[in-house]
């Protein structure tokens, strides 16, 4: 007995989802931030501590100049001084008769303990200490060279800072030097001076300060006026700026002719973000969202409600809060695209 075949039934398998491995995937595990694009991998801390300079330091043959927690130091051989530079907040070559007496009058303090920057130029290495009050703002900026060539070199003063530098920490690097001439941003006040007062009144003009080194007098360039919250961004030679003027935020770079080339304004606060010294990206705003402005293109993403930023590879990743974040996003800078997302209760 034949028994008829029954046709075949066919029950419907739903196809398997593939991932795009290759669309940029962003996570946070064991406190990085993690990015994966295809086969590249980019991966940052969530919180990186800025490592200080802890000194500076020259050397021609067996001449050493050196600046750290003691303050200027040389050594030639087995022969070291430490200098305080002392002498130099009560120097008639540079200060009044009155103002000496107020400055030993009011006890200040006349040990530089802070470094604006340094350069060795030749034969010469070139110091800008700083002195601080008892509140650690600076009253006192000057100019000192060490000679290498001398059989003992010793700390020469060649000029006072006509105001304060953009430094805030105890060492850092903002001298520069182009060609035959050594300059330094600094912000100048118009109603009074450091010296007189102990402090900088604002708003100052952010200046740009140049000392020849072969003859001449030392000369100043007005670059903002009436600036307020001036900060220096970067290390290197290529000086990123940001501050206010007129009642709004600029974000600016300093060029090799002293001019500022503008990148974004606005009437919320602006910063720098940078990785290794280059520029990823300018943002606006703080705590309340962030945008993140290319300073390329000048493409600007939609506000972020998160508060805090870091760049990870080519993209910037905004995140909060900044122990423990929950939430995570991460931006193609030079196109403002949310390229995707992260959350600390989404099944990863």
């Amino acid at each position: 007995m034949l028994l008829p075949m029954l046709a075949p039934i066919l029950i419907p398998v739903p196809a398997m989802q593939a991932t795009d491995a290759a669309g940029p995937q962003l996570s946070i595990y064991a406190d990085n931030l993690i990015v994966r694009v295809a086969t590249e991998k980019y991966q940052v801390p969530v919180t990186q501590a800025e490592r200080p300079i802890l000194s500076l330091a020259f050397r021609r043959d067996n001449a050493w100049a050196v600046w750290d927690d003691r303050g200027l130091t040389v050594r030639v051989g087995n022969q070291v001084a430490s200098y305080g530079l002392a002498e130099i907040a009560v120097s008639p070559r540079i200060f009044s008769r009155d103002e000496i007496l107020r400055t030993v009058a009011e006890k200040r303090n006349t040990r530089a303990t802070a470094l604006a920057g340094a350069r060795r130029v030749g034969t010469k290495a070139y110091f800008v200490p700083r002195w601080l009050d008892a509140k650690g703002n600076p009253w006192l900026e000057a100019l000192v060279e060490i000679d290498f060539r001398q059989a003992k070199p010793k700390p020469k003063l060649l000029a006072r800072i006509p105001g304060v530098s953009l430094a805030t920490k105890p060492i850092e690097r903002q001298l520069e030097a182009n060609a035959d001439t050594l300059w330094l941003l600094i912000q100048q006040s118009a109603v009074t001076d450091a010296a007189k007062t102990g402090a900088l009144r604002t708003p100052a003009s952010l200046t740009r300060w140049s000392y020849p080194l072969k003859g001449g007098s030392p000369a100043t360039t007005v670059l903002v006026r009436n600036a307020t919250d001036t900060r220096l961004w970067g290390t290197t030679t290529d000086r990123w700026i940001t501050g206010r003027r007129e009642g709004r935020s600029y974000a600016a770079k300093l060029l090799a002719d002293g001019s500022l080339s503008t990148f974004a304004e606005s009437r919320e606060p602006l910063r720098w973000l940078l990785r290794d010294d280059v520029p990823v990206a300018i943002v606006e705003g703080g705590a309340s969202g962030l945008r993140v402005i290319s300073p390329t293109t000048g493409a600007r993403s939609a506000s972020i409600p998160l508060s805090e930023i870091r760049a990870v590879g080519p993209y910037v990743v905004c995140y909060g809060p900044a122990q423990k974040p929950t939430r995570a996003v991460l931006v193609d800078p030079s196109t403002g695209a949310r390229l995707a997302d992260w959350r600390q209760d989404r099944l990863q």
